[in-house]
C-alpha cells in the first residue's frame, strides 16, 4: 500500500504549521479559514470559499487560533479499510485521464 493512503485513513497528523483561524474585525466582520501567512502586524487567511482576506491585527477584536482543528472531515467512520483502499486505488487511477 503507498504511504500516502493512510493520509485518507487518519494515520497521520495535521501538519505542524497548518493552522485555522476565525477572526472578528473591529467592524463586526468574521472570517474564518486557514492561514495563509501571519507576521507580528498582519495576517492573511484563505477561507473555506477559496477567498483571501489580509487583515491587520490591529483592526482585529478578536483573533481565534485553533491548533490541531482541520475543516476536513474523516472519512473513517464512512469506510471500512477495504473500501477506503478500494476508493483510493480506484481514484489513483484516474490519474492523468480527462
Amino acid at each position: 500500500m503507498p504511504q500516502s493512503f493512510s493520509a485518507f485513513r487518519g494515520e497521520t497528523g495535521i501538519p505542524e504549521n497548518f493552522l485555522f483561524v476565525r477572526t472578528v474585525t473591529r467592524r463586526g466582520e468574521t472570517v474564518a479559514g486557514v492561514r495563509v501567512n501571519e507576521d507580528a502586524f498582519s495576517l492573511q487567511v484563505r477561507d473555506l470559499a477559496g477567498g483571501v482576506h489580509s487583515f491587520f491585527k490591529a483592526d482585529l477584536a478578536e483573533l481565534h487560533k485553533d491548533w490541531g482543528f482541520s475543516p476536513m472531515p474523516s472519512y473513517a467512520a464512512a469506510f471500512t479499510k477495504d473500501e477506503l483502499d478500494d476508493l483510493v486505488a480506484f481514484l489513483t487511477s484516474l490519474q492523468g485521464k480527462p
